[in-house]
């Protein structure tokens, strides 16, 4: 019995024991952090990650150039292209993977003007990847015009074709023609200025153009034309175009009803192609859009070397806890404009506007500011009207600067940035 007794407690002890040590809480845990392909970008921090019990583990992922992120998978379950992800209150192992893909890009290529180009249509690109391009006019006299997202390229010829290679680095739109000059319905009346400087009021919703004065012009509009001007008066700023639905003439008075007119309505066939780099010459007005802002004139040696197009002097505002701009910045801005029309129907639209900048700036700061995205307005600029047949283009460029990161008490930043900004419309 004494025996029996000493061997039950004997197991009851080593039971006792190991459930002791079985339930005692890990100090830390391993996170196994990994990135796929090792090329395509980073995961930090990355391999064998040990964290302390209950706390928060952060990790960022980077792809490198020419890639994306495609998924994160944390403990074999995909949390989508995200670029960081959290652990909180870490209480066993994980595991987290970041997947990179090489980047895609949409390419589009349309043709048109007696020009054809093959492919056509939309095709997808890899990063670092050219797309062959070969263009055929339909002729031996015509010379192909090729358009990249609605600047012109040079395509190099090889026998009765153009061969151009693309590498895109974002979707890219492609429209191959020739030049065409065109041609106008003959209902489109283009007004001279006489009768433009004749105009005295215009209604109050736009439909009705009172002249006073008449002009041969005046005098052969019949209801159905298309009254055309691109003349710019201080009533008709942008031009004019409209449809002519009545004439009345009443002794030296002439008053035109008209409805809404499109650029379908004037041009049979044809387009219009401008590719155009805008200088300090071409600016009519310079309004600033923050205290010390102002055109640099005449320009200081360092900028003078560099800078070729508009220069602008910033001046930062004093004030507490405000951010200062102190430093110069130069614009090259350019725009762009393609249109072609076949049969009075649109076929194709490019309008953009393209800005170099070079920045030279100090960012300034007192008392302690974060800011990330958020644009700083300088200034707004009216350029000279651009003819583009029987079309005019009004420029007018705002500028801002977007500065990201922290700005601390008394501390200056200094800041040297090169990049472009474009932006238009497309039909």
């Amino acid at each position: 019995m004494n025996l029996i007794l000493r061997n039950r407690i004997a197991l009851l002890t080593v039971l006792f024991i190991f459930a002791l040590s079985t339930s005692v809480i890990a100090d830390s845990f391993t996170i196994n952090a990994s990135a796929s392909p090792k090329k395509g970008g980073t995961i930090s921090p990355s391999g064998k990650v040990t964290v302390e019990s209950g706390e928060d583990m952060r990790f960022t992922l980077t792809p490198n150039t020419g890639y994306e992120i495609k998924d994160v998978v944390v403990d074999r379950v995909s949390q989508g292209a995200i670029d960081n992800y959290i652990f909180p209150n870490i209480t066993q192992k994980h595991s987290i993977r970041a997947k990179f893909a090489v980047k895609t890009f949409t390419v589009t290529i349309a043709q048109g003007g007696k020009v054809r180009v093959s492919p056509v249509g939309k095709r997808t690109v890899k990063y670092g990847k050219g797309l062959k391009l070969q263009i055929k006019p339909e002729s031996e006299d015509i010379v192909p015009i090729l358009l990249v997202n609605g600047k012109q390229v040079d395509a190099m010829k090889s026998g009765s074709t153009y061969r151009y290679v693309l590498t895109p680095t974002g979707d890219t739109s492609i429209f191959a023609t020739s030049a065409i000059e065109p041609k106008l319905a003959p209902s489109t009346k283009i007004m001279d200025e006489s009768t433009a400087q004749n105009l005295s009021s215009i209604s109050e919703d736009g439909t009705v153009y009172t002249f006073f004065g008449i002009t041969p012009y005046l005098e052969s509009l019949q209801p159905g034309d298309v009254m055309m001007s691109t003349i710019p008066t201080d009533l008709t700023p942008y031009g004019l175009l409209r449809k002519v639905t009545n004439v009345a003439i009443d002794g030296s008075q002439v008053t035109v009803k008209t409805s809404q007119a499109t650029l379908e309505d004037v041009i049979e066939k044809g387009n219009i192609i401008i590719n155009k780099s805008i200088t300090k010459e071409d600016i009519v007005s310079f309004v600033p859009l923050r205290e010390g802002v102002a055109l640099q004139e005449p320009l200081p040696g360092p900028l003078a070397e560099w800078c070729k197009g508009i220069p602008i002097l910033v001046l930062g505002k004093d004030g507490p806890n405000e951010i200062k701009l102190n430093g110069e910045i130069c614009l090259d801005p350019s725009v762009t404009f393609a249109m072609e029309w076949d049969w009075f129907e649109l076929e194709y639209l490019d309008f953009s506007t393209g800005l170099s900048e070079r920045i030279s700036l100090d960012i300034v700061a007192d008392g302690y500011l974060r800011f990330a995205s958020e644009p700083i307005p300088i200034a707004s600029i009216t350029l000279v009207p651009i003819p583009a047949g029987p079309v005019v283009i009004f420029p007018i460029l705002d500028f801002y600067v977007i500065a990201q990161g922290y700005v601390n008490g008394g501390i200056t930043a200094g800041v040297t940035q090169a990049g472009s900004l474009g932006f238009g419309i497309s039909y």
